[in-house]
């Protein structure tokens, strides 16, 4: 990485945090970043494990919600 991406990567952005053109240019690094990580052998285990993780996540939650919603059906239906 050049010296210029270090210091952007640790908040030193040539624009404004809270400008257009500072998000862009955060959008832009973390995008190189990425790009850069799906590269590289080692991140890939690394990114799959991230997935899996995500998608357990997710799936817990909506099985909750569902559960939820279940429980608010069964009360209303049940009367009490």
């Amino acid at each position: 990485m050049s010296e210029a991406e270090l210091a952007r990567a640790f908040g030193n952005f040539r624009w404004g945090a809270y400008t257009p053109a500072g998000s862009i240019e955060r959008a832009g690094f973390f995008a190189r970043q990425v790009s850069r990580r799906r590269g590289h052998p080692e991140w890939r285990e690394h990114n799959r494990g991230i997935v899996v993780a995500g998608s357990i996540m997710f799936a817990l939650l909506y099985a909750t919600l569902a559960l939820l919603a279940l429980a608010a059906v069964a009360r209303v239906l049940v009367g009490s």
